[in-house]
């Protein structure tokens, strides 16, 4: 059910999001992964778990934004972070959503 759900709605979200932020994948893949949320590799391919559909949609939105935040900065520096804050200014409330305990997800 959530990769079924991450296949539908996460590609579109990731192109919209990068037409917004000026820079191009090379692919998105959809993974079993389940200790981190997303990636993106050295050429630019982004992967996603399918247990990220678990979180919260502004959860969501922070992941894929990080994650294309890493095809121009390929680590965490403050230019990084300004990348994502371009997006999200919010990020760090978006990012804390990540870690909330499953009850307070469902809440939201």
């Amino acid at each position: 059910m959530l990769r079924a759900r991450a296949k539908r709605e996460l590609p579109a979200r990731v192109a919209a999001y990068a037409a917004a932020m000026g820079v191009t994948p090379a692919g998105v893949r959809i993974t079993s992964a389940r200790t981190r949320f997303g990636s993106c590799n050295a050429r630019n391919s982004l992967c996603f778990s399918c247990y990220l559909m678990a979180n919260a949609q502004p959860a969501i939105d922070y992941v894929i934004v990080h994650e294309l935040a890493h095809i121009r900065h390929k680590n965490h520096s403050a230019a990084f972070w300004a990348e994502v804050a371009k997006v999200f200014p919010d990020y760090r409330t978006r990012r804390a959503m990540l870690f909330m305990p499953a009850l307070e997800k469902e809440t939201m």
